[in-house]
């Protein structure tokens, strides 16, 4: 052993076991303890540590005071100590004692000291004297008696041992004698008892008592008699990293040592530590309870080996059943991550953020390592504070709710468990009940990681070395000790962490390669299954706790929780529901609540009736009704004996639960069955509804807004709503109990709200809805079966045409009738068998001629067996008979014919097919007795050519069903593979088996058939034989066709896949519509509705439920085909509106679900005339529906069936009947793959136009009715479009007739003419759009050019330019004709790692692409010639910066147009990048849930390193874009968007330049404006459209219905928008003058950031409203030349610190800049209670423009430089309000008067001076309000008006006929002024002002210049010859002075050019 001197606590001490070791280790002892002494000593293993406290004086005295035993060590440290040391001989340790003495002695010690030794085989060995008091000392004291800290101290003061009263005592003295005493012969007193010591140390004892820090949370020591301890830290302390782990000792003393121990052993267990740390409590209490503890068998040894035998860690006595630790394990890692989850959500509430759906978990897989075993566990939330464990196929319920301490309050196997856990770097530590579990990491030798805070102090082996399995590699300090740090494994180690480092737990300090990973041994599996455990609540046996235990586990289910086992307590609830015992046992428990406080005569009468009704349960439970009635009658009458009405109050008060629960069951249990169910249908659908009608984003945040105080409702309702929830499954199983309830009316309205519920997350449950109702409208099935039978026997009774003829009326009925017959099939009476089969028959084959039905000869000879044979053919009139097809083996079997009639009927009519159809139980009994089947099967005919002819259908009577129902099917493959040669030998052509499933549910049918060899055809499983070929299945031959499986059995649904593209994908979804009546029943619209639409939305819904399977992920242009079996008596120009009908109803479910047409096939009779007709519905733009309907015919040329177009010519014109469907076109696909990026294809934007311009002419119509003059009248042809592209040179655009989508670039350009209600004769837009499917829409230098030269066009035409924006930035791209041919030359060609040099081409790629790259010739040293390259050029222009140089060029163009024509554009897809910045640079932007962004979400979460942003649409959506003023409007698709733009049109000039478009109105200019504002704050739309108050419309300044707001989401302060006054557009301005929230989003990428609310005052400019205002007018005037109105009602700007920052002055000065560039006038009117004021003033002055700007006010508008109380704190102060109060009080001045009289003395100067001051301070809040009232005045109109600032005043009443007469005579006058003005430029606006004024005049004399009535009357009704002469008269005199002024400049040069003219 090497040891310092000064070491200790296991520093500085090290075990050498060979000569190799010992120089490093003595380096290391001496580098841990520098400059120390150090000890090379003898090692003694697997001693004894014994001790002998000795205690000297100063006089040369030393005495033992008895010995202890430290044997217990780990690492040199002790852990357990005791006193006295038992384990040696006592003869023995007397001479140690002796020795002790003796060496005291001999070094003259002082003090206390302890000399230790190794005692071993009866022989012991010195060890060191510890020359201090050793923290176990008390272990001495209190066997001896002998306090040895105030024993040291009496030694320091020179007391002698003798003299010490404890050292006497020990000695048997006097305790306070002087007496000497033989310190060392005299005997000295035994030990007092036995003593043992612990150390409480913060050390792991599962990691070899590794040292630990950190937080204490909580330290609980439980004292006992004879026990005592002491700690260094308390509750809520800490240890740090630098501190010793010891932080305690506890001591237990006993009478002996076993009394001692088990004290001990007790107070170990019940101390409590809990906290970051780690402590060895509780294994230092099973290590004392270990055998050779008990017996003295230990030594210092020992504990380190038996840490060594088991891995590390001490076999404890009294550990947690794994399984029950697991399970709380479990418990605790869900928790803490739900409680995680939740806690990060609402901090995303509160921050503004939306949280992202994976915080929505209620599952987790959680993963425990135990005892090396790993444990797989689900655990699912039941409830906020329940959660499901399941283990293989055990699973168990606990709860656990959280303590103020952190600590979880649990329920587990049935007893209440106090759980701490924690996680750290070495896993999940969990205290249970005091004891401590710990679930560790997987193994992972590969990496080295610290386990415990502290220094790295050394590198004991090379970097890079070869170590071997637990080879020490380094050694780090952890609070003052020294830890080995081994190698897990032999490998090869890398050093992460450098010497000296301060490690945390979990830093990585090294790698390890390991030499073999498939040696390392991981964790094993656990396979076994959770045993059971007990539930956490006893089960209830009360039926009234049952039902409440059961409606909280479904709440908890609704909130979006789970359930363990839904369908169990769905039916357990139903069970209590319907018990009878149910109201007793409420209505006992409720009483039992207020028992003794109702009056004795109620209280005995309700127990009366109670008890009657449990007597009455007794004797007849099914029958007995709840007398809730009678309880309440009871409650009634008493009440109604009360006069008192407080006394009536408190009874009711009192008795209100039993008043509450009697009319729960006042209409008995049925009732109160449905109102528990119908709570949670309509808690469902509350929730769907909710998010349907909203985008999530907008969904979450109004909830927010809702629940702003308990946002844990936030999460309860989102929870509900995610993916994973279990409501669905809920609703569904209520629904399927609600089936069989008798109350259907309770349900009707929510189970009709259900069903119209759509998503594909509740497709099941509407369904299950859909089909509830269906059978709500159904005969029940007892009730048809009953009508079935008792028509059977009637026609029994019948002769064969009367029998027919009621069989038919059986046939023909709609609902469901197979489950009905089927019973009938095994009927005891032989001839209602063979009618009910017969019935059977006719109905399933009503679609052909039925030429006979009998049992034959054969059939009747085996009398047992149930057959029934029939001959049958299709109707002559059947176009699908004439199809003829040649059968060929090698065609797709979809392409062979489904019927044999295809072939047959045309051709010989005489040749008819012969069935049979028999009955069986069960597949056994067909096989067994199928031979018989085919003896009776007798046809005439067997053959057609090569075709088989005849059929075979089997019905068994019982379902085939289970896991066994496809081995059955393929049994009866192998039964018709072995009769197959009798089976040919008959021509049968198939067998179909049928079977019912059960009641109201179609037949599931299964066909073999020959040519497959008598396999199943699965493509028609499920298909009603007969009715097979009307399907038209044989029309899907272009693609590869897969039958999917549905619920639904009458619908067929096929996936398909193109044979020549397999990406093309489509379902193809078919179903037969059979109708019950006859013919002449379905004439009306609704009837035949009623047939079809049912058919027709099963169908959309089991396309909902298979179209989103990963299996079929991207099909999508569905097609659905219905075909109606029967005859219809219907119109068949009606079959369109019914269609369209059906188009409307369904049409945006069909957009989503990606159904590109919608087919319908059937016969329609007229007359005696019957047609095969079919109509096709499409909607290629999700918006318009386009029916195309055709009439079979038979062509005269090809004799073939084709389709005949009954319209316009459609696709399918002249096409055969059977034509296959085409795979999806190029224009489909660009269509499809346009929806997919959430946009319109763009050739298909001309038809929204369209659209839109088709409603605005209907909305207009019914506008106008009634208009004096009529409206002008629609165009049949509203919109003429021609496609524009670029020339060859590029420098223009021309004219286009290409077909649509063959467009060659990713740009296109349209000029259309639109034919409006405002333009009836036409005005011309241009529209630029991307095409988003051509290279993503990206711009490219094409792109570029047409962009520009067609926005150039609309400036050069001075029209509207409308851009569609859908792209995807400038495009990117590299030289594709090089990615195959250059070559690398590398650094180092055995390492690439290094880099490479340069690329290069060989001599022959250069040759071919020397133009694409700038490269230089190099030759090597072989020879070899290189060309380097050094700049990629590129073959193809497109691929780089020079897009970037187009983006610029089509920015500026943008830029542009907008001060030159209106530029509007729609944001119909992402706008990216350049495409950004045009819709930003156009200005004027209608958003359709498109982001507008400049980089995606994907790039930036890259750049941040984590997800952040979920979608495009959160950085740049409407939600951001609309509410910063990028997006004028948001609309929610492109039909809305394209009406908006031709909306904002309607507002413009058809040309810059030319008159406002003017509409007819119905509102009359000359009205008075009926609302009125108020002083108090009000909606600013009022004023502009007016409102509806209690039916009846309060008209506003502006015409009824015309006011559209722009820019409403961005700084709602101020309202702006166009509207049209008389029919004049105008653009119109107001404040908001309501405090307004306005709200900033938090960033989610910043984790810190949260959402800013502010409220903004009204009446008051921000800097956004500033902005907007300035936006607002810069739009009226750039492209619109809009006049403008401005109601102005500010009292200034804002001008706080933030306001400043936030640049109000600068946006302020915009609106300056705005107006003083007004090309159109402006009227500025301040309304009623208006007032403008300051700076706001200032900016809106009519001197800014006064050649444009007017201001008016109403009679009670005001204006000034401030408000009136501010005028008045700065020029009426108070001693100016004292002035006025002595100038105008009588009595004051009847005061001053007196005190100026010579008189007046001193005194009474005095006394009136102070009445005077009490007269004033009386006087003056009077007269403040006089001098604001004075201020007031200075504001009025009146005073505005005289001092010029304002024109006129005008009456609010009257504003809206003065403002139309204003505004159109300035119109008026403008644009003649304009013509006045091209004639001569040169004249100023005051001589072209007094131009017209003459001319006026001179036309009406005597008439007011003023007067703009008359002023615009004149000037629209001056002839236009008059008008033209006196033009050029302006223009001749312009000239005339233009020659003048020539002449005078040069007559010589004048005269020149006049002689060359020719003048």
């Amino acid at each position: 052993m090497i040891k310092a001197s000064e070491g200790g606590g296991g520093k500085g001490i090290r075990k050498v076991t060979s000569h190799e070791e010992l120089e490093l280790q003595f380096r290391m002892v001496q580098s841990e303890v520098p400059g120390s002494p150090i000890f090379i000593m003898k090692l003694v293993s697997n001693a004894h540590h014994l001790e002998v406290q000795i205690l000297g004086d100063q006089y040369g005295d030393a005495i033992s005071i008895h010995g202890r035993d430290c044997s217990i060590q780990r690492r040199h440290q002790k852990i357990l100590e005791e006193a006295p040391a038992n384990c040696a001989k006592p003869d023995v340790f007397k001479r140690m004692e002796v020795g002790a003495v003796n060496m005291a002695k001999a070094v003259k010690y002082e003090g206390t000291g302890t000399i230790e030794y190794l005692y071993g085989n009866d022989d012991y060995y010195f060890l060191e004297l510890n020359p201090r008091l050793q923290v176990e000392h008390p272990c001495t004291e209190w066997i001896s008696g002998i306090n040895l800290p105030a024993a040291q101290l009496c030694v320091a003061m020179g007391v002698p041992l003798y003299r010490i009263p404890e050292v006497r005592h020990l000695y048997g003295r006097d305790t306070f004698g002087t007496s000497s005493i033989d310190l060392y012969n005299d005997p000295q007193r035994k030990p007092h008892g036995h003593v043992i010591a612990a150390r409480v140390t913060a050390e792991n004892p599962d990691l070899g008592f590794k040292p630990t820090s950190g937080q204490i949370q909580e330290l609980t020591f439980r004292t006992c008699p004879g026990v005592w301890g002491y700690f260094s830290v308390t509750s809520r302390g800490s240890l740090h990293d630098f501190a010793d782990s010891q932080f305690g000792h506890v001591f237990a003393w006993g009478e002996d040592r076993e009394t001692a121990r088990r004290k001990l052993v007790l107070t170990l267990r019940e101390l409590t530590i809990r906290g970051d740390i780690r402590t060895a409590l509780h294994y230092l209490a099973d290590l004392m309870e270990h055998e050779e503890y008990v017996s003295l068998a230990f030594h210092t040894g020992w504990l380190d080996n038996i840490l060594l035998n088991q891995g590390g860690k001490f076999p404890t006595l009294q550990s947690v059943d794994p399984l029950l630790a697991v399970v709380c394990g479990a418990m605790c890692k869900a928790f803490l991550r739900s409680k995680q989850r939740e806690d990060t959500f609402f901090s995303y509430l509160q921050r503004g953020q939306i949280p992202p759906k994976n915080l929505l978990c209620v599952v987790d897989d959680v993963e425990l390592i135990f005892d090396n075993v790993k444990y797989v566990v689900k655990v699912s939330k039941c409830g906020q504070h329940t959660f499901h464990i399941a283990i293989g196929n055990g699973s168990v319920v606990v709860e656990c709710r959280q303590q103020a301490d952190g600590g979880l309050l649990s329920v587990v196997d049935g007893k209440i468990r106090v759980i701490y856990a924690q996680e750290d770097a070495t896993g999940l530590r969990m205290m249970i009940g005091g004891k401590t579990c710990c679930f560790t990491l997987e193994y992972d030798p590969s990496t080295i990681r610290a386990l415990s805070p502290g220094t790295l102090c050394r590198y004991l082996v090379e970097d890079g070395s070869h170590v071997a399995k637990d080879t020490v590699f380094a050694e780090m300090e952890v609070m003052k000790m020294y830890m080995p740090l081994r190698a897990p494994e032999s490998g090869i180690i890398r050093f992460l962490k450098r010497e000296g480092a301060a490690l945390a737990p979990g830093d990585v300090i090294a790698s390890l390669e390991l030499d073999d990973p498939s040696s390392v041994k991981t964790s094993d599996l656990f396979t076994g299954d959770l045993p059971k455990m007990l539930a956490p609540r006893s089960p209830n046996h009360k039926l009234h706790q049952k039902l409440s235990s059961l409606r909280d586990q479904l709440q908890a289910v609704i909130t979006g929780y789970r359930c363990p086992d839904l369908k169990t307590v769905v039916d357990e609830l139903f069970v209590v529901l319907a018990d009878p015992v149910l109201p007793l046992s409420e209505f006992q428990f409720v009483l039992s609540n207020i028992t003794g406080r109702l009056p004795k005569d109620v209280e005995d009468s309700l127990m009366r009736i109670l008890r009657s009704y449990e007597l009455g349960l007794e004797a007849m439970a099914s029958t007995c009704h709840f007398p809730g009635q009678n309880i309440l009658d009871t409650i009634e009458r008493y009440a109604a004996k009360l006069e008192d009405g407080y006394l009536r109050k408190g009874f009711l008060t009192t008795i209100d639960p039993v008043l509450n629960l009697a009319k729960k069951f006042v209409k008995g249990l049925a009732s109160h069955r449905s109102a528990v169910v119908l709570c949670f249908l309509k808690e469902f659908l509350w929730v769907e509804n909710f998010f349907s009608l909203r985008h999530r984003d907008d969904a979450i945040l109004e909830l927010r807004e809702t629940y702003t105080s308990n946002l844990n409702r936030v999460l309860e309702i989102e929870l509900s709503q995610n993916s994973c929830s279990q409501k669905e499954q809920l609703c569904c199983l209520l629904v399927d109990k609600i089936r069989g309830c008798a109350e259907k009316d309770d349900f009707l309205a929510v189970i009709h709200d259900i069903a119209a519920v759509s998503g594909t997350a509740n497709s099941e449950v509407s369904l299950k809805a859909r089909q509830l109702l269906t059978e709500y409208k159904m005969p029940s099935f007892k009730q048809r079966k009953v009508a079935i039978e008792s028509s059977l026997r009637d026609a029994l009774r019948l002769g064969p045409e009367e029998r027919l003829a009621e069989l038919n009326h059986i046939i023909k009925q709609s609902e469901s009738l197979v489950d009905a017959l089927v019973p009938f099939f095994t009927h005891e009476n032989a001839d209602l068998r063979l009618l009910a089969l017969e019935v059977y028959c006719r109905r399933s084959y009503d679609a052909y001629r039925i030429e006979r039905v009998g049992t034959g000869a054969k059939a009747k000879q085996a009398s047992d067996l149930f057959m029934l044979e029939f001959e049958f053919a299709l109707w002559e009139n059947d176009v699908m008979a004439s199809e003829e097809e040649t059968p060929s083996s090698k065609v797709s079997p979809i392409r062979m014919v489904e019927s044999v009639d295809e072939l047959v009927n045309m051709d010989d009519n005489k040749m008819l097919r012969y069935g049979m159809m028999c009955v069986f139980e069960s597949p056994s009994q067909l096989e067994a007795r199928f031979e018989e089947v085919l003896a009776s099967f007798a046809p005439k005919w067997f053959y057609y050519g090569d075709e088989p002819m005849n059929v075979l259908n089997v019905f068994f009577v019982r379902p085939l069903c289970g896991e066994e129902k496809q081995q059955t099917i393929e049994s009866f493959s192998g039964i018709f593979q072995r009769h197959a040669e009798q089976l040919n030998g008959l021509g049968m052509r198939r067998v179909t088996i049928a079977t019912v499933v059960g009641e109201s549910s179609f037949p599931s049918y299964f066909t073999f058939r020959a040519r497959l060899g008598w396999h199943e055809d699965t493509i028609y499983r499920d298909i009603e034989p007969p009715l097979a070929y009307h399907l038209e299945l044989r029309r899907m031959s272009s693609y590869n066709i897969e039958f999917v499986p549905n619920a639904n059995r009458q619908i067929h649904l096929y996936f398909a896949q193109g044979k020549e593209d397999p990406s093309t994908k489509r379902f193809f979804v078919r179903a037969a519509v059979r109708q019950g009546g006859n013919a002449l029943s379905l004439a009306r619209a609704e009837d035949i509705t009623a047939q079809v639409e049912p058919v027709f939305v099963e169908a959309v819904r089991s396309l909902e439920t298979h179209s989103v399977n990963r299996k079929y992920a991207g099909a999508q242009s569905h097609h659905i085909f219905l075909k109606i079996i029967n005859e219809v008596t219907y119109a068949p120009d009606r079959v369109d509106g019914l269609l369209r009908t059906l188009g409307q109803k369904y049409g945006r479910r069909l957009w989503k679900l990606r159904v590109a047409e919608l087919e319908l096939v059937g016969k329609v009779r007229r007359g005696n005339t019957v047609h095969n007709l079919r109509f096709v519905v499409t909607n290629p733009t999700g918006h318009h529906f386009e029916v195309c309907g055709y009439m079979e015919a038979k062509d005269s040329l090809s004799k073939a069936h084709i389709l005949i177009s009954m319209t316009e010519h459609g696709p399918m014109n002249a096409l055969p009947v059977l034509t296959p469907y085409p795979v999806v076109s190029k224009l489909e696909k660009r269509r499809l793959r346009a929806r997919n990026l959430d946009t319109t294809y763009c050739y298909d934007f001309p038809t929204l136009f369209r659209i839109s311009i088709e409603h605005m002419w209907a909305q207009y119509k019914k506008s106008s009715e009634g208009v004096l003059g009529g409206v002008p009248k629609q165009p049949q042809n509203v919109l003429d479009v021609c496609e524009l592209v670029l020339s060859p040179d590029e420098s223009e655009l021309v004219r286009s007739d290409r077909p649509v989508g063959e467009n060659d670039i990713g740009m296109v350009a349209w000029l259309l003419t639109m034919y409006t209600p405002e333009c009836p004769k036409g005005r011309r837009v241009v529209v630029i759009s991307n095409d988003i499917t051509f290279e993503i829409g990206s711009f490219g230098p094409r792109e570029d050019m047409l962009f520009l030269r067609a926005s150039e066009l609309s400036r050069q035409l001075g029209v509207p330019r409308v851009y569609l924006s859908a792209n995807s930035g400038a495009r990117i791209g590299l030289a594709a004709e090089l990615l195959e041919c250059f070559q690398v030359e590398w650094e180092d060609e055995n390492d690439t790692s290094q880099g490479f040099k340069y690329l290069y081409l060989s001599d022959e790629d250069y040759e071919k692409h020397s133009a694409s790259v700038i490269a230089d010739r190099r030759v090597m040293p072989g020879g070899e010639r290189r060309w380097v390259i050094s700049t990629v050029v590129g073959a193809q222009d497109g691929i780089g910066v020079e897009n970037l140089r187009g983006s610029g060029m089509i920015a500026g163009e943008t830029s542009r147009a907008y001060e030159e024509v209106f530029t509007i554009t729609l944001a119909t897809g992402r706008s990216v990048g350049i495409g950004a910045y045009l819709v930003r640079l156009g200005q004027r932007t209608v958003q359709n849930n498109a982001p507008v962004i400049l980089t995606g979400a994907v790039a930036i979460n890259k750049l941040l390193g984590r997800d952040v942003y979920t979608s495009n649409t959160q950085l740049g959506g409407p939600q951001i874009m609309y509410r910063n003023g990028v997006s004028h409007i948001d609309v929610s698709d492109d039909l809305r968007g394209v009406a908006a733009i031709v909306s904002w049109i309607s507002y413009v000039p058809s040309e810059m330049g030319a008159p406002l478009p003017r509409l007819l109105t119905q509102d009359p200019v000359d009205r008075e404006v009926a609302f009125m504002p108020s002083s108090q704050p009000y909606d600013p739309r009022h004023i502009i459209a007016g409102v509806e108050e209690d039916g009846h419309w309060v008209s506003g300044v502006f015409d009824k219905g015309s006011f559209v707001e722009t820019l409403a989401g961005w700084a709602p302060s101020v309202v702006c928008g166009r509207a049209r006054l008389g029919g004049v557009p105008v653009g119109v301005i107001a404040v908001e003058t309501r405090t307004i929230e306005t709200r900033k989003p938090a960033d989610p990428a910043n984790v810190e950031s949260q959402e800013l609310v502010s409220m903004n005052a009204g009446k008051v400019w921000f800097p956004d409203s500033a902005y907007k205002t300035a936006q607002a007018i810069a739009d009226f005037n750039n492209g619109e030349e809009l006049p403008l109105i401005i109601f102005a009602n500010w009292r200034g700007f804002s001008g706080g610190m933030r306001d400043m920052f936030e640049e109000i002055l600068k946006f302020g000065s915009y609106i300056v800049d705005a107006l003083r560039k007004y090309k159109r006038p402006v009227i500025i009117y301040i309304p009623p209670y208006g007032e403008l004021r300051g700076g706001a003033w200032v900016v809106l002055d009519p001197t800014i423009n006064s050649d444009m700007m007017e201001m008016y006010c109403d009679e009670l508008g005001s204006g000034g430089v401030l408000e009136p109380r501010g005028t008045v704190e700065i020029k009426y102060r108070r001693p100016a309000v004292l002035k006025t109060i002595d100038r105008l009080d009588p009595q004051i001045q009847q005061w001053r008067a007196e005190m100026a009289d010579a008189a007046c003395t001193g005194e009474r100067k005095e006394e009136l001076e102070q009445l005077v001051q009490k007269r004033q301070h009386h006087l003056i809040p009077s007269y403040q309000m006089v001098a604001i009232g004075f201020a007031e005045l200075h504001d009025t109109p009146g005073r505005m008006k005289v001092k010029g600032a304002i024109r006129d005043v005008i009456r609010w009443r009257t504003s809206r006929s003065f403002l139309h007469a204003r505004l159109t005579r300035r119109l008026e006058e403008e644009r003649l002024r304009a013509d006045v003005k091209k004639c001569d430029e040169n004249l100023s606006r005051d001589a072209v002002r007094a131009l017209l004024c003459d001319w006026f005049a001179a036309d009406r004399p005597g008439e007011d210049w003023e007067t703009d009535r008359e002023v615009r009357a004149w000037i629209e009704s001056m002839p236009a010859e008059v008008r033209e002469a006196r033009l050029a008269a302006v223009r001749a005199s312009s000239v005339q002075k233009k020659l003048e002024e020539l002449f005078k400049e040069d007559p010589a040069a004048l005269r020149a050019a006049v002689k060359k003219l020719n003048l």
